[in-house]
């Protein structure tokens, strides 16, 4: 009896794995964009926050609504950082480094790809630069944005409404509040479930207890 139990526990834990599938955890992608901020050189840093809630995730990418006016193509590359009372504290990890063609007027959604383990109920801050500096005078890219708090439908995480999106001119040395509430980007990933062993054991001590009063 108990042999069966367990070998229910483990498919039923199996099955709890098959369905951690990579979701969107926090969007702000659905929202207008009418609080764009531009990024003049290498120097510059855009930086926009949000807040995990009860339990923590594996991020696997990140999508920034981007566009490139510019008559050169420019890379981009985004960070994950932590929080220090409201404004962008330390690295945490790099994400992966994508370009975005010349004269790229029309905002495109740009998916940059990385890993990082969240904590649950914690801030976080993203964080995006350029690598070549600017050719055409006025001519910026941007990161869109929103001059009002919000998260879409659908997200498992928390727009910290408290704070700003944050902008540097100095390589992140120090930090100011942007024109935008938030940029507009979201989370991939996979929101933490129970561990496998911990399923197992839970189950099978179900099925114990059930077995022990039958008998």
């Amino acid at each position: 009896m108990f042999m069966r139990a367990l070998s229910l526990a483990v498919a039923i834990a199996g099955l709890f794995a098959a369905n951690a599938s990579a979701a969107v955890l926090f969007s702000t992608l659905g929202q207008s964009n009418n609080a764009p901020n531009g990024i003049f050189d290498t120097d510059y840093r855009l930086a926009s926050d949000f807040e995990t809630q009860g339990v923590g995730a594996s991020i696997t990418g990140l999508t920034l609504n981007l566009n490139n006016s510019d008559t050169v193509g420019h890379n981009f590359t985004v960070s994950l950082y932590s929080d220090a009372g409201g404004t962008v504290g330390s690295l945490l990890t790099n994400f992966s480094s994508e370009l975005i063609a010349a004269n790229t007027f029309g905002a495109v959604n740009k998916l940059f790809t990385g890993s990082y383990s969240l904590m649950a109920n914690t801030k976080y801050w993203v964080v995006l630069e350029m690598l070549e500096n600017v050719v055409s005078s006025g001519d910026q890219p941007n990161w869109s944005g929103n001059s009002g708090d919000g998260i879409d439908g659908g997200g498992s995480f928390l727009e910290v409404a408290s704070t700003f999106a944050q902008t540097s001119s100095d390589g992140g040395a120090s930090w100011s509040d942007a024109s935008a509430d938030n940029f507009l980007f979201n989370v991939i990933g996979v929101a933490a479930v129970p561990e496998p062993s911990r399923v197992v054991l839970a189950i099978a001590g179900f099925f114990v207890v059930g077995f022990r009063r039958r008998r």
